[in-house]
């Protein structure tokens, strides 16, 4: 279980890293509001972050009761 949590604690800011530079690009083609591009890349990187660490850790637990 440990293994798979210190993987996701690794991981995860990566793809939330990924998430956030694929929504910053995306929003930016469109005319928003000042600041709003940027707002939006930091939370959809802070949200792919927390998810990604709860399910290293749910397949960690899945994994340390078989």
């Amino acid at each position: 279980m440990a293994i798979a949590v210190v993987a996701g604690a690794v991981f995860a800011p990566i793809g939330g890293l990924t998430a956030g530079i694929i929504t910053y690009i995306e929003y930016a083609k469109h005319p928003l509001p000042k600041g709003a591009a940027l707002k939006e890349a930091i939370r959809s990187g802070v949200v792919a972050v927390f998810v990604l660490i709860a399910l290293a850790a749910v397949f960690g637990l899945f994994m340390g009761w078989r």
